[in-house]
């Protein structure tokens, strides 16, 4: 299994939802990250499956602040 890890900190415990773009801005990816607690945390995703490229990461709060 090819796998990106993303890394990220949170001011408060708080879901997490991570959409993955290709540059043509359709999302392919989406998932609701379990609660994770205040700090520097990381998401492990499975890759293999998309094509050699670029991609843009959004990580969201589930509460929609960002």
């Amino acid at each position: 299994m090819e796998a990106g890890c993303f890394s990220f900190y949170l001011e408060n415990a708080q879901q997490v939802t991570l959409q993955m773009y290709p540059l043509t801005g359709v999302m392919i990816y989406k998932t609701l990250v379990s609660v994770y607690e205040r700090g520097s945390k990381q998401i492990t995703v499975d890759i293999s499956h998309l094509r050699q490229g670029i991609y843009l990461l959004q990580l969201r709060p589930a509460n929609g602040i960002t």
